[in-house]
């Protein structure tokens, strides 16, 4: 590099004295007390390369090695000298054709570089179009100076040139040797078969379809057998599966053994008891030769004793001193069965009644209870029985009339009852007053005289106590007379009432009679208020049935239950019948008709399908999706790929698509797209698959479960056959 730097630095001294050079302007150096040296450079960090203004060129800046000591880091750092490099020429392989300038390139130079570095793009040519390489220029000239100017680029270049590879051409199996055809349909033992000239590189077809004959080999299916039975032969029987020719018969003789035995029908049957087994005795007949018999004798073992559902058979009672047992029998033998027997424990409390004796008594009263004493002569046990007291039992009793006035005082009648369970004890029950005075009517002793003012005098006399009571009046009225002293108010009666209606008011006379003389004695008038209506339930009127296409509505309509009036009229709309795909709180039902779909799996919506769950769109499902007996492919809950063809994946298996739908039912070869031939079981590519198939009369050799049309051999039991696009040439 110091070498470089130093031939820079006299190669400038020399174009400095020459004109024209192409050198950038040189900077004016600083004031220094120092001699420049620029161009010899001790460090190589100061020599330094960028692109220029107009990006087609660069600069190379020279730095004073010999400032540091003598100038500030400012003053070093602006002490330099700068100067433009010039590209030089891009590298590319020889190239144009001096006729078109076209850049053409053979395929063989092309793949030569195809896999180098300064391969940036390649396009295979095809049969019939052209293909293309792009070759980066190949430029890696060090910085030099050539005594007229700087040259090169420190770093790669980007420049770029496209050449054209020619078209490769159509390599017809016809024209080769031996020759080569599209097998269209394999000749079978029922038809002609079918082939056609094509291309062993692109596939494609011309000409004419050649007719192939028929051919004798047969294609045998699987082998049908008819047992023989022991009155009838069988048979062996195969036919061809392609045109139904019988290829193989054979006969198999009558198998005497070979019964058909029907269900088992009862000989004879002893049924088992609790304690001993039974017999079944049971045959079948062939339904065959109805000769040949089976017979078998089945032991039927006991049933044992059904302890489950015993039956009491005895109870004996615990007592005081000894212990007490129940007995049981067998519900299906009766017989008494000893392990079942049930010990009963000694009751305290169960003394018998004739060892119980009665050893005191004290009777119950009216008033305190009574008591018997008893001895138990088993076991010896004493204890005592209380008598309830029998409280008091009254009589009819005896009554004492009372005195509403005896020697001046007002005298209460009673009743004395006495107790018939003990004549010393009685009770008396005191009226709760004493008895009104029975008074006569009033007598007038001394009649009202008006104009000599004398006051009416007049008296009557109480029949039982015999006292007087007097009255002086101060005018003529009788004292005897119904309503004297005033009238008695009578309860209100109800007159002239006048039922109240939903809008207007009502009335009725509240009346008060004097319940002695029957006179007047009040008339008010009370007004009901309108009851108003009384709404009754809604009534639909004026119905329109909504459809797909428009809303319906109907009237509520509410009149009132009293009168009949109508109260309200209110219109009601009804939203138009819901079809097809209806988004609710953020989901997509479906509707039919009106009502919410509860189908699940593809199904039609209006023309267009789904993938539902439980009526709605699964807008999260994508994948394949069964309907019919085949698989779809459905991508956010909607079938897609209606027109696609190829392969789709699917639980981590390709399978073969046409129009929308995987073929679970392809077996064997089949082209996808006109671009591949795939090997395929029920729909599935065998990718794992490397080896020879049998197709249509031919051998096909296959790799990773493709057609191998590059393949030049293919080794079949142990032989090399030639191989042409795929079809091993074993004929």
């Amino acid at each position: 590099m110091k070498k470089l730097l130093s031939m820079l630095a006299i190669a400038l001294v020399l174009c400095i004295a020459c004109a024209g050079l192409a050198f950038a302007e040189e900077t004016p150096a600083a004031e220094t007390k120092h001699e420049h040296a620029y161009g010899v450079s001790q460090d190589e960090s100061k020599v330094i390369v960028w692109p220029g203004e107009d990006e087609a060129t660069g600069l190379i800046r020279f730095v004073c090695n010999n400032a540091g000591e003598y100038q500030t880091e400012a003053e070093a750092a602006a002490d330099f000298q700068e100067y433009v490099v010039y590209p030089t020429d891009h590298v590319f392989p020889a190239d144009s054709d001096p006729d078109t300038k076209q850049l053409d390139m053979t395929l063989a130079d092309a793949l030569a570089k195809k896999d180098t570095a300064l391969c940036v793009g390649y396009l295979a040519p095809t049969c019939t179009e052209p293909g293309s390489i792009t070759i980066k220029c190949d430029h890696t000239e060090e910085l030099k100076y050539d005594n007229v100017k700087f040259t090169g680029w420190k770093g790669a270049c980007s420049a770029t040139q496209t050449y054209v590879i020619a078209p490769l051409g159509h390599t017809w199996g016809s024209e080769q040797e031996p020759k080569q055809y599209y097998h269209i349909k394999p000749a079978t033992c029922a038809e002609e078969g079918e082939i056609q000239d094509y291309c062993l590189v692109c596939g494609e077809r011309r000409g004419e379809i050649i007719k192939l004959d028929k051919t004798e080999k047969h294609v045998a299916g699987e082998m049908k057998v008819t047992d023989a039975t022991c009155t009838t032969p069988g048979k062996k029987e195969q036919y061809c599966e392609v045109c139904g020719k019988l290829l193989f018969e054979e006969e198999i003789p009558v198998d005497v053994t070979a019964h058909q035995f029907g269900d088992w029908q009862t000989e004879s049957r002893v049924e088992p008891t609790c304690t001993t087994d039974g017999t079944w005795v049971k045959y079948r007949l062939c339904w065959i030769c109805n000769k040949a018999k089976e017979v078998e004798t089945e032991t039927l073992p006991a049933l044992g004793h059904d302890e489950d559902n015993k039956v009491l058979k005895e109870h004996v009672a615990p007592t005081c001193k000894e212990e007490g047992y129940n007995t049981y029998t067998c519900p299906r033998c009766n017989e008494e069965i000893d392990e079942w027997k049930e010990p009963l424990p000694v009751d305290p409390d169960a003394h018998p009644a004739e060892y119980v004796e009665e050893t005191g008594k004290t009777d119950p009263t009216c008033e305190a209870d009574g008591v018997i004493n008893y001895k138990c002569n088993l076991c010896g046990a004493t204890w005592t029985k209380t008598i309830p007291m029998t409280g008091h039992r009254w009589d009819d009793g005896v009554r004492t009339e009372g005195y509403c006035v005896k020697d001046g005082e007002a005298v209460k009648g009673y009743i004395t009852y006495t107790c018939l369970n003990d004549p010393s004890h009685t009770k008396v029950d005191y009226d709760k007053e004493a008895p009104d005075h029975d008074w006569g009517e009033w007598v007038c002793r001394n009649t009202y005289n008006e104009n000599g003012e004398t006051p009416a005098y007049w008296i009557r006399q109480c029949f039982k106590c015999g006292q007087h009571d007097e009255m002086i009046l101060n005018n003529d009225s009788n004292p005897n007379d119904a309503c004297f002293g005033g009238h008695t108010p009578g309860e209100v009666v109800i007159e002239n009432e006048v039922e109240a209606t939903c809008e207007e008011d009502g009335s009725y006379e509240e009346v008060v009679y004097c319940t002695k003389c029957d006179e007047e004695l009040s008339r008010e008038t009370v007004v009901v208020p309108a009851a108003g209506h009384v709404p009754g339930e809604a009534v639909v009127e004026n119905v329109v049935e909504a459809t797909v296409e428009a809303d319906g509505s109907y009237e509520e309509v509410v009149y009132c239950t009293v009168c009949g009036n109508e109260l309200s009229r209110t219109l009601i709309t009804v939203e138009a019948i819901k079809d097809g795909i209806v988004e609710e709180d953020g989901y997509l039902h479906v509707y039919e008709d009106g009502e919410p779909s509860t189908k699940s799996g593809l199904t039609n919506v209006n023309g267009e399908w789904y993938y539902l769950a439980a009526g709605y769109v699964d807008t999260e499902f994508t994948g394949l999706a069964p309907f019919a007996g085949n698989w779809w492919t459905v991508e956010n809950g909607k079938l897609i790929n209606r027109d696609a063809n190829g392969l789709v994946e699917f639980q981590g298996q390709m399978y073969a698509i046409s129009e929308g739908m995987v073929w679970t039912n392809w077996d064997g070869i089949h082209w996808l797209n006109d671009e591949e031939a795939y090997l395929l079981a029920r729909g599935a590519w065998q990718s794992d698959y490397s080896g020879v198939y049998p197709e249509e009369g031919n051998l096909i050799l296959i790799k990773d479960g493709k057609v191998d049309h590059d393949a030049t051999t293919a080794t079949v039991d142990g032989k090399v056959y030639k191989c042409v696009n795929g079809i091993v040439q074993v004929r």
